[in-house]
């Protein structure tokens, strides 16, 4: 959501409330985009891995698509900065 400010992204994740109604995704989908711009290659495969588990559990389907594809780009990316990593 805020795309290369970090700092700002961690501020407003520390912020957020945990709700019953709110789904575990979005806390998911908030930490993995978080770890990947801090090249946590492997923590952020695994969390956004976990979010899409949790997207069946949210309620609006239609945006979990959006999500799903979301989070499967986040993969991706940790995955070559993982693959460069081990080159390097």
């Amino acid at each position: 959501m805020y795309g290369a400010d970090l700092a700002l992204a961690k501020e407003h994740y520390a912020k957020a409330t945990p709700s019953p109604f709110i789904s575990k995704d979005i806390f998911l989908r908030a930490e993995a985009a978080i770890v990947l711009k801090e090249n946590k290659s492997t923590e952020a495969i695994s969390l956004a891995e976990q979010a899409q588990q949790q997207l069946r559990n949210n309620m609006d389907q239609g945006a979990a698509k959006a999500y799903k594809a979301w989070l499967s780009q986040i993969i991706l990316e940790a995955q070559g900065k993982a693959a460069n990593v081990l080159v390097a």
